[in-house]
């Protein structure tokens, strides 16, 4: 018999299945309950589409900033801003359904600090001024030498060979950017030396180990490009033919190819640094190259007309980021011409050099990579009060930018012996050599480094080749070396030989015969001394401005070595400030050199006081230290 069952109470099947259900979310997993909160207030759903829409829009940026030559520091903050923001979508979904006011405004306080605790978190793991690449080895040994010989105009045409350096140049400045190789730059590839000499002869004169060989044909709207690399035995390593549309896309996908062949043909282990501010305007990147060519001629009124058309360039593409840092080299150098004393224009070297600023600045907004800019305009490091640690960290970084710059190395060779560094000074000028070995430059101040260092037996050769390039005269490397050597009749003949080749202004300033001179400062007690000490401090009290007496690095010398050392502590102390020395005064001095006179010096109490004044032990704990001084327990000594 069925039973009615009586109102109020559950029918049976109600209650099994309020029990099935009891059973149910009791063996469900805790963690259920959580997650179907988070879908019901559809926080789930709104972390999707936040990182769906926020990743989406973040690549479009990237594609544009890449396209359009926009400063990376765009795309940064945007992906800062990408994570912080997470939290703070996913937080205020939680609001959803809660009715409390208090407990709102309490989600929405949560949300804001969690973001800007991501913000922070995002800002501060960074890189930042001075990060890692400040800290990589600025100078490293390279595991090959490659020059990569001017391309062939295949047209035949003149009209033509603007294309064949430009595609050369981009190669050379792509290959570059491998630290661990060293390249050739354009200035040695260049030289009449080499017109001569066959291609393996004209690598081995330039004391490469493998070279590069190409040819570029432009027909109406196509370009083909062949490459090869060979060692010195003539044996081709890897050679290719391309072929493409004749636009600035296609161009820079060639060259990117054939770089990135030959590197890792000849298995290069670091990376390089991305090689940016490029174009897509095929009249711009035209304009850059016929610029670049008229400016690597160093002909003054072919380079005026080379900064024209760079000018034009930028004008045509203002996001041509390497356009930009030629137009500042150029505008550099010419500068430094305008300040000729005789024909110069000091208004418009003034004028030029701060064009250059702007040139410089300019690039490196578009391409942070483009270390030619930083020869010049470097970002400052924040947090930084030691100059000297500021500059080092500053070489550095721009070192790792470009670590076949030979004219940076050289600086940052100036920078070292500024600071006592002979030995590390010596391998940077070793590297710089290494990519320019046929610019007189390059040995003589190599051979500087040396002599500094102590190490005559190499330094005199290459003084000697320095010379015979068309370079400054050897004698001025034998001088010191003849002194150091305490060989008498050696000095008397360098010092004749600074009169031969117009730099005998000492022996005019101090009335005195060369040879006397000689004498005077290598012998102990010599009755001259006395004499030539007053007349040097009558010159220096004469005109006691560094920028203008040009008396100052020889009459520092030259007081030290005769054991004048009031004369040279009154001069020393002021040209230093808390901040260093007048510019590279030391890089040119013998304070750091290891010579006798030399170390006297050092062992007087007021060298320590000098050195403290310039800032300089703070940079020797944290670099190494220098010829001549070394740490004692929390203090240092020098002698």
């Amino acid at each position: 018999m069925r039973h009615r069952h009586r109102a109020g109470y559950p029918s049976p099947g109600r209650l099994r299945g309020k029990v099935l259900k009891k059973e149910e979310h009791t063996a469900r997993p805790q963690g259920a309950g959580l997650i179907d909160r988070l879908i019901k207030r559809h926080v789930i759903q709104a972390a999707a589409i936040y990182v769906a829409v926020a990743w989406g829009a973040l690549e479009i940026l990237i594609t544009l900033q890449e396209k359009l030559g926009w400063p990376e520091a765009i795309s940064t903050w945007a992906t800062r801003l990408f994570v912080a923001g997470f939290p703070l979508a996913v937080i205020l979904a939680w609001r959803r359904d809660i009715q409390s006011k208090p407990a709102k405004i309490g989600l929405v306080g949560l949300a804001v600090a969690v973001a800007g605790a991501a913000l922070w978190l995002t800002w501060s793991a960074g890189p930042g001024p001075g990060g890692p690449a400040a800290r990589l080895p600025p100078v490293s040994d390279a595991i090959a030498t490659v020059a990569v010989l001017p391309f062939e105009n295949g047209n035949g045409d003149p009209a033509y060979d603007y294309l064949a350096t430009g595609f050369t140049g981009e190669l050379i400045g792509r290959l570059s950017k491998h630290p661990d190789l060293a390249v050739v730059q354009e200035q040695s590839i260049n030289a009449p030396l080499l017109a001569s000499l066959v291609p393996v002869a004209k690598a081995a004169t330039l004391n490469a180990d493998f070279l590069v060989e190409g040819r570029v044909v432009r027909e109406d709207k196509f370009i083909e490009v062949s490459a090869s690399l060979e060692d010195l035995d003539g044996r081709v390593l890897w050679s290719e033919v391309l072929r493409g549309p004749y636009s600035a896309e296609d161009v820079i996908a060639m060259q990117r190819r054939i770089s990135g062949e030959i590197s890792r043909v000849l298995g290069t282990a670091l990376d390089a640094p991305v090689y940016c501010g490029e174009t897509a305007d095929l009249d711009a990147m035209e304009l850059y190259y016929r610029g670049r060519m008229k400016v690597g001629t160093r002909i003054t009124e072919t380079m005026e007309d080379g900064m024209e058309l760079l000018k034009q360039a930028v004008e045509t593409d203002p996001y041509y980021g390497r356009a930009w840092s030629e137009l500042g080299g150029a505008q550099l150098v010419m500068a430094g011409r305008m300040m000729d004393p005789v024909d110069g224009d000091r208004q418009r070297a003034g004028m030029l050099r701060s064009m250059a600023m702007t040139s410089f600045r300019r690039a490196l907004d578009i391409c942070p990579t483009i270390g030619g800019a930083y020869k010049v305009i470097v970002p400052p490091y924040e947090g930084i009060d030691n100059e000297s640690i500021d500059q080092e960290m500053q070489f550095r970084d721009s070192l790792a930018m470009d670590p076949n710059d030979a004219g940076l190395l050289r600086h940052y060779a100036f920078h070292l012996m500024q600071h006592g560094l002979n030995e590390e000074a010596v391998e940077a000028m070793q590297r710089a050599y290494e990519n320019e070995p046929l610019m007189p430059m390059m040995p003589r101040q190599l051979a500087h480094a040396l002599m500094k260092a102590g190490r005559c037996d190499e330094a005199l050769p290459l003084a000697a080749e320095a010379e015979e390039m068309g370079g400054q005269p050897a004698v001025g490397i034998e001088g010191p070396c003849a002194q150091q050597r305490r060989n008498l009749e050696a000095l008397q003949g360098a010092f004749r030989g600074y009169v031969s080749v117009g730099m005998g202004f000492p022996f005019e300033a101090l009335e005195l015969a060369p040879e006397d001179m000689a004498e005077a400062v290598l012998v102990e007690g010599h009755p001259l001394r006395p004499v030539i000490a007053d007349r040097m401090r009558a010159l220096w009290e004469e005109n006691p401005d560094p920028a203008k007496n040009m008396h100052i690095y020889w009459i520092v010398a030259t007081a030290t070595h005769i054991g004048d050392l009031d004369l040279a502590f009154e001069i020393l102390d002021t040209i230093a400030h808390e901040d260093g020395f007048y510019p590279y005064t030391i890089a040119w001095s013998p304070l750091f050199e290891a010579e006798e006179t030399s170390s006297r010096l050092r062992s007087d109490p007021r060298f320590v006081e000098l050195i403290e004044k310039a800032g300089y032990p703070e940079y020797w704990r944290k670099y190494g230290w220098p010829t001549g001084c070394r740490s004692d327990g929390d203090d240092f000594r020098c002698f």
